[in-house]
């Protein structure tokens, strides 16, 4: 399935956002939205599912937590450069 596929918008997006404002919490949309996004990359592939988990793992890893010594701007482009490098 690609994103152009009538099957992702008319079938996966729309029934992907009704579950995700409808029933989750807010506090689990994110979650909710990786766990969607990694059915939808797990159907291409297992790679594509694998890459994916690393981006998300590399962006939390740098953004969400306390060890980095980066802070500001710096870091934002350190969470942005890792998946842009897997392109």
């Amino acid at each position: 399935m690609l994103f152009n596929d009538l099957d992702f918008i008319f079938v996966f997006l729309p029934l992907t956002l009704l579950a995700v404002l409808w029933l989750c919490p807010v506090r689990l949309r994110p979650t909710a939205l990786i766990l969607a996004s990694l059915l939808f990359y797990g159907q291409s592939g297992r790679e594509h599912a694998f890459v994916l988990i690393i981006c998300v793992l590399w962006v939390y890893a740098i953004l969400d937590r306390d060890w980095i010594p980066i802070k500001g701007p710096l870091q934002l482009v350190l969470a942005i450069a890792g998946p842009l490098s897997a392109l």
